[in-house]
């Protein structure tokens, strides 16, 4: 198992450290958007939102879609562009837990997200258990673009508590 924490640098501003060296970036351009920048490497990747709601995204490398994201009810499913058939669920792990996973078409836990909330600083860190080590560009952006969802899930969350819905 491999332990990758995502750090919050002023709660619009998320670096990647995997054993404790920088390996991307999540920047949002606004206070709650629903749009993202990423950095992997020398690489820039951009998390669009889209449809009415903006539940559904896609994530675009030079103006090509890499990624089709689209909320159900039963989770968050990543898609790669070209490879329909290979896809990734972005799920709770349990009613009363905070952690989501992500697992893959076949079934299989890739990943698990947990939120670390800090009220000293009032940001949250996220802590992300793989079963593999992510290695290369693309595994890191899938973990990127996870997180990105999970924020979103956990806002969405936290404005309907607030909210009273």
């Amino acid at each position: 198992m491999q332990t990758i924490i995502i750090t919050s640098e002023k709660n619009r501003h998320y670096t990647l450290r995997i054993d404790g060296k920088p390996a991307g970036t999540l920047h949002y351009p606004n206070w709650y958007s629903q749009d993202a920048e990423i950095m992997v490497g020398e690489s820039a990747y951009t998390i669009q939102a889209k449809g009415f709601w903006k539940i559904h995204g896609e994530v675009i490398k030079d103006g090509n879609p890499l990624f089709e994201v689209k909320t159900k009810w039963r989770g968050t499913v990543i898609t790669r562009a070209k490879e329909m058939h290979h896809f990734y669920t972005l799920k709770p792990k349990g009613w009363f837990s905070w952690a989501y996973i992500l697992e893959s078409y076949k079934g299989e836990e890739v990943l698990q997200l947990k939120q670390e909330f800090t009220w000293k600083k009032l940001a949250s860190n996220y802590i992300v258990t793989a079963q593999k080590p992510f290695e290369g560009e693309d595994g890191l952006l899938l973990l990127l673009v996870a997180a990105h969802y999970y924020r979103a899930a956990m806002n969405t969350a936290a404005t309907a508590t607030v909210d009273g819905s």
